[in-house]
């Protein structure tokens, strides 16, 4: 049930860690976050989950740059592909094994991927707020620990919007096509 927390660094938002890491310039940054500040509020309410997207959308930054820069300075593995990594039996029933229901996955930013080693690998947009992630640490079996992995936003949205809509249990809806409409 403990929790795996990140590093002490964690509290640098993206765009300093990407400026830091020479990703992008201060003019880049404006843009990204004008980009970011055009997203429905709901998209907006993680803490750096769309600056990263942006970036990459925008062109700025490869998407495994801005993952590596991100990942070195929260302290976290990080992950390209999510939709190769997740396993298949949490799409199932029940969902996400019950770790995390569908609602508080979509507003989190959060996708269980599955189990490895006896815990729970969850990807994420963003650093995960610690107490969230002791939270989290009380739903898997004892001993087990929640091990955090970054990925970009739209990845975790895609695989979100893959699960049968009557498994959502929140309705109908499309978390990656918000993307498609905010032109990106």
């Amino acid at each position: 049930m403990m929790a795996q927390r990140p590093n002490e660094g964690s509290s640098d938002t993206p765009e300093r860690v990407l400026l830091k890491a020479g990703l992008i310039g201060e003019r880049q940054a404006r843009e990204a976050l004008d980009r970011v500040s055009a997203m429905p509020r709901r998209r907006r309410e993680v803490p750096g989950r769309c600056l990263p997207q942006a970036v990459v959308d925008l062109g700025m930054a490869g998407k495994r740059a801005v993952l590596e820069a991100l990942a070195e300075a929260w302290g976290l593995p990080f992950e390209e592909d999510v939709k190769a990594r997740v396993d298949p039996a949490f799409l199932g029933e029940p969902l996400f094994k019950g770790y995390v229901s569908f609602k508080e996955a979509a507003r989190r930013g959060w996708l269980p991927l599955g189990v490895e080693d006896g815990d729970l690998i969850l990807a994420c947009a963003g650093p995960v707020d610690p107490l969230l992630l002791e939270d989290l640490g009380f739903r898997v079996p004892p001993g087990a620990k929640v091990r955090p992995v970054l990925a970009l936003a739209r990845e975790i949205d895609a695989v979100l919007d893959s699960v049968d809509p009557e498994e959502r249990r929140i309705g109908p809806g499309s978390v990656a096509r918000e993307w498609e409409k905010e032109g990106r």
